[in-house]
């Protein structure tokens, strides 16, 4: 153990060498057999070797001393870990190819699997609240969800897991020493309680768009799978979905609106062979050993469907609207308001007429409109109702819709949920529930 403490800190040394990639250090350890070896060498053994960084390490060396370079990550709380490790991921480690040093922040727990949910970093609120859907239902069942801290939907994605009391891990396509996108800053701190940061770039590497092929090859390898929420035509998702394949990954897709041109790359995995994903089943469906319990910590269940969805105008009509669905809601409605609770005794909480006019009091509504006599359906509730269907809506969209201010929306959505006639998803959409 004390050989390999060692020898990491001659890779980071050579790692700071600038030219001097995960590539480089591969070959450099297979020809001399060490790091350290290859940082001993004398300079006529790198005779052979053409390169700008042979004389940027040669220079290097006379200048720093690895135990000095290893004390300053740990003095930035950056931590490191090779193949031979068993806190570095084990699929990741079985690569060919895999990075000879890792650079992580938090948590890197031995033996744990993981899925990876990437996509378009100007996700719809469709994407990404299927993201954080799809990576909170993955976190329950004891999976790390793995992407790359970028904004869109791979926030939702991190966040998803996050609300689950679950492990994520943030692969980044820079040094450690920087959060980018900056405004995730606070995102990066959650995931550090409980997963970690990785990358393969030392220290003071920039963001640079030429890094994130690169750190899309981890993501994609250090999981059993890969779920493209939404991508462009040419979006960096498909490449994670390129290398999942070269690596022998399953790679799945979410179906989306053939007007959004973030679906334009999830619909042409989705022809070229991609499993479709709307639930979370789909996924455990395709992985053998997380059937068998592997890497899962907890019994798996189902969760709503995500059907494809076509964007419509802020003020149109609901697609896909299934009167037989908003019927059988105004029915189960009528039935709450006469006697609070279902059939089955479950007692759903049940919020009074007077009560919730209380409630728009405090919201400043100052309105009298009310269920009628008898208990009649609240007329906005109605509205809201015939404006909702078997596809998700954001409550901007529904506000619109029936003419309201957003502010005056959620104790009505909430009497409607307690009801259990609509349900909601992350991202503040709402969608009607399924068990009608």
């Amino acid at each position: 153990m004390e050989n390999l403490e060692r020898e990491k800190r001659f890779r980071a040394a050579l790692r700071a060498v600038p030219g001097l990639g995960s590539r480089r250090l591969r070959q450099l350890i297979a020809v001399f057999g060490s790091a350290e070896a290859a940082w001993q060498a004398p300079a006529r053994a790198f005779t052979d070797w053409k390169a700008a960084w042979v004389s940027e390490m040669l220079d290097l060396r006379k200048k720093i001393l690895p135990e000095r370079v290893a004390e300053e990550l740990d003095r930035a709380g950056i931590r490191l870990v090779a193949p031979a490790e068993r806190s570095y991921p084990k699929l990741l480690a079985e690569l060919a190819d895999a990075p000879p040093l890792l650079y992580f922040k938090g948590h890197l727990s031995e033996g744990q699997e993981g899925l990876a949910i990437v996509g378009s970093r100007r996700g719809t609120p469709y994407g990404k609240a299927a993201a954080e859907f799809l990576a909170r239902k993955v976190a329950e069942r004891g999976i790390v969800i793995v992407s790359g801290l970028a904004r869109g939907i791979d926030t939702s994605a991190h966040k998803g897991a996050l609300a689950a009391d679950g492990v994520t891990w943030a692969f980044l396509g820079n040094g450690l020493d920087t959060i980018y996108p900056p405004e995730n800053r606070k995102l990066a701190e959650a995931v550090l309680e409980k997963g970690a940061l990785v990358s393969e770039f030392t220290p003071g590497t920039p963001p640079d768009g030429g890094h994130f092929p690169a750190r899309n090859r981890l993501i994609s390898g250090a999981c059993r799978g890969v779920v493209v929420i939404e991508a462009a035509a040419k979006s960096g998702a498909l490449i994670t979905a390129d290398f999942a394949l070269e690596q022998g990954r399953e790679v799945f897709a979410l179906p989306g609106p053939i007007f959004s041109e973030m679906s334009k790359g999830t619909n042409h995995l989705l022809r070229q062979g991609a499993r479709i994903v709307d639930e979370v089943d789909d996924i455990w469906a395709e992985i053998p050993v997380w059937q068998k319990g592997g890497g899962a910590g907890r019994e798996p269940g189902r969760g709503p469907q995500f059907a494809a969805r076509r964007e419509a105008a802020c003020c149109g009509s609901a697609p896909g609207k299934s009167a037989a669905n908003r019927q059988s809601a105004l029915v189960q409605l009528e039935l709450n308001i006469d006697e609070p609770g279902d059939a089955k005794g479950r007692g759903a909480p049940h919020v009074s007429a007077a009560g919730r006019e209380e409630g728009r009091g405090a919201l400043g509504r100052g309105c009298s409109k009310g269920r009628g006599p008898g208990g009649a359906v609240d007329p906005a509730q109605a509205e809201i109702l015939e404006q909702m269907s078997d596809l998700p809506i954001h409550i901007d969209q529904l506000a619109c819709r029936v003419k309201m201010a957003v502010q005056e929306l959620p104790l009505l959505l909430l009497e409607l949920q307690l009801a259990g006639v609509i349900e909601q998803l992350p991202g503040q959409l709402y969608v009607l529930a399924r068990k009608i």
